[in-house]
């Protein structure tokens, strides 16, 4: 039987032959039908003048008649022309598990001399569909009500939903089998591709409508499902740029989905905000049902501090949050950021207890050499405003005429993280490490 699989399937895969009888169950043989739960075999009895009687062997190895046996998972009933079918779960008393396959043996036998003898023997093997490993709590909790994307419809167990690496909950009616807040790959035994992606799977989360397979094509590669958290595609192994290849006798399927990302570009420099992501599926098929997931994210930490020494001291230093009232240390660099998060600037001179000095900022830029002089640059600051040709602009900090002694001594600004793009086929290396700073002072005049 387990030759008759590997050839069937490879058929199915390469020519579409095999014939699906509802969802999820399909032919391997023409009596022979595998399906998730359970196998369903057709036989022929003799004559109905010979005594015949089916038996089978249990987990014990102990013979016994095979009959409709409701609790071990047993049923059988008449066909037309001398058949009868027998349908055996996958779980019940006489079906085993033999390294990928269900397997269960079956014995046809006839009393012409008052013993019973072997007539027919027939071996049925069904390969294991490989399960996913269910989501953890926290994965389905933190999936609200509203964004819940079927995994499976109604009716469905907990069993066969935990088993395709979903969430369940019995207390939802309309969606108690969904997606868990991760990406869920599914490669099913009739040879289709399923990638559901939640958008917090990156930080900063992902925008869901640059998600894509990157060598995909036509309108049937778009997402079949959607809502504000979850993109689902569904596609055939054969289509959507999947690339095919022959490992001994093994058949692989591969395929890479993306998130394009949102480069701003000025003077010359590129940046982005949006996390690099790279999702490698593969399938593979015959002699190994193993469905390998990885997924990689790629983030980049945020700017180091800067100083700067002339006629007064001032100092660039970087707040813990919005409250500027703890800041970072010399040992807390290099701080790891998210793409997008808040950094919480504040320029301040140093060592002066003049009222009439104004600290007024010009322009303020990004860098990655230590020079800050050098390119590429990406302004933060220009005569003191935000760069309007950004797409996360600078937000200018009030400071409140209570809060510090010299209030004009100080500025502050928040910049979204963001990282330098490769301008062409050049690869940029190190960090968005730099701000550069043009500073202006000047006294108030004596109101006397």
């Amino acid at each position: 039987m387990s030759g008759r699989w590997s050839v069937v399937w490879l058929v199915a895969l390469v020519g579409g032959c095999l014939a699906a009888l509802s969802e999820n169950m399909f032919y391997e043989d023409p009596l022979l039908i595998c399906g998730e739960e359970s196998l369903e075999y057709t036989l022929q009895l003799l004559d109905t003048n010979i005594s015949t009687r089916l038996s089978v062997y249990d987990a014990d190895g102990n013979g016994t008649p095979l009959v409709t046996d409701e609790p071990c998972g047993i049923r059988i009933t008449p066909a037309s022309d001398g058949y009868v079918v027998i349908y055996a779960q996958h779980d019940g008393c006489y079906v085993q598990m033999m390294e990928n396959n269900y397997t269960m043996t079956i014995f046809l036998e006839v009393n012409t001399t008052g013993e019973w003898e072997v007539y027919q023997k027939e071996d049925l093997m069904c390969p294991i569909s490989e399960a996913n490993d269910a989501p953890a709590p926290l994965e389905c909790s933190a999936v609200p009500a509203g964004s819940r994307l079927a995994c499976a419809s109604p009716p469905v167990s907990q069993d066969t939903c935990n088993l395709k690496g979903c969430c369940y909950d019995q207390a939802d009616t309309r969606t108690p089998c969904f997606y868990g807040n991760r990406v869920t790959a599914q490669c099913t035994t009739d040879g289709n591709l399923l990638v559901a992606v939640f958008r917090g799977v990156t930080l900063p989360s992902l925008l869901l409508s640059s998600v894509k397979f990157s060598a995909a094509s036509g309108t049937d590669c778009r997402p079949v499902a959607q809502n504000d958290d979850f993109l689902l595609f569904s596609f055939p192994l054969s289509a959507c740029g999947t690339t095919r290849s022959v490992i001994g006798s093994k058949v692989v399927y591969k395929n890479n989905l993306v998130a394009d990302k949102s480069v701003v570009t000025w003077g010359g420099s590129s940046i982005t905000r949006d996390s690099t992501f790279r999702l490698n599926i593969r399938c593979s098929y015959i002699e190994s049902d193993s469905v390998p997931l990885s997924v990689e994210v790629f983030t980049l930490p945020p700017p180091s501090p800067a100083s700067s020494v002339g006629p007064l001291n001032l100092e660039m230093r970087i707040a813990l949050d919005e409250n500027y009232q703890q800041y970072y240390a010399a040992g807390d660099y290099p701080i790891v950021k998210v793409l997008r998060d808040p950094v919480f600037v504040e320029v301040r001179i140093l060592n002066r207890g003049d009222p009439g000095v104004v600290l007024t900022l010009g322009q303020c830029w990004a860098t990655t050499p230590e020079d800050p002089q050098q390119l590429p640059q990406w302004p933060i600051l220009i005569d003191g405003c935000p760069f309007d040709g950004d797409n996360y602009m600078t937000k200018p900090v009030n400071i409140q005429p209570s809060s510090l002694e010299f209030p004009l001594h100080y500025k502050r600004f928040i910049v979204s993280t963001f990282k330098f793009e490769p301008v062409g086929q050049a690869s940029l290396s190190g960090l968005v490490s730099h701000l550069g700073l043009l500073c202006s002072i000047c006294h108030l005049a004596s109101s006397e």
